[in-house]
């Protein structure tokens, strides 16, 4: 079950914005709720698989990383455990409560090489749990390359109607059973 509210979403990208509409088009509104602004933006939507703790998927928020320093996250994931404590104490969530997350490249123009090398450095300290993936619009033979030696997961051309929606989809589902795995193992997907 995914329970949606997004009143006035960014826009990360086409591809995002597909995934919000068709979302919020079959599912009910959660309410809003107080948050810490510098951390945790407002839920975007509410995941519940079986016997698991719910899931929160947030929009634009800071996390903490294994090494302790902030980095800003698209698409997190996290466990409401870990939302509930980050809004609570206003702290930024840590990465332990994170599963999956998703960094979207929305471009016009050529994606850099710089770009795969922070989503690097941001996948190694947001640990292997997480499963971090790269989302872009666009599409890069150096960036596929680098990202494929780094075993890191990634998806380029993510367009609306493009096959490669399909391949996020797959992707975020299989962060989900890894994370079904640990949270409720009755449970499949």
């Amino acid at each position: 079950m995914v329970r949606t509210h997004l009143p006035e979403a960014p826009r990360l990208s086409p591809a995002f914005d597909d995934f919000s509409r068709k979302t919020r088009n079959a599912l009910t509104g959660v309410p809003k709720i107080p948050y810490h602004p510098n951390y945790l933006a407002e839920i975007t939507s509410v995941i519940q698989f079986g016997a698991a703790r719910p899931l929160e998927a947030h929009v634009g928020v800071q996390v903490q990383g294994a090494s302790g320093v902030l980095h800003e996250c698209d698409v997190p994931v996290l466990t409401t455990d870990e939302a509930e404590l980050s809004r609570s104490a206003g702290v930024a969530p840590k990465t332990k409560g994170c599963a999956p997350a998703i960094e979207c490249k929305f471009y016009t123009s050529s994606l850099k090489l710089d770009l795969a090398r922070s989503f690097q450095g941001l996948g190694a300290d947001l640990g292997e749990k997480v499963r971090p993936t790269f989302v872009s619009n666009g599409s890069s033979t150096t960036i596929k390359r680098y990202l494929s030696h780094k075993k890191r997961d990634w998806e380029h051309d993510v367009i609306p109607g493009n096959t490669q929606v399909d391949g996020l989809r797959s992707k975020i589902r299989e962060a989900f059973k890894v994370y079904l795995s640990r949270a409720d193992p009755t449970f499949s997907i």
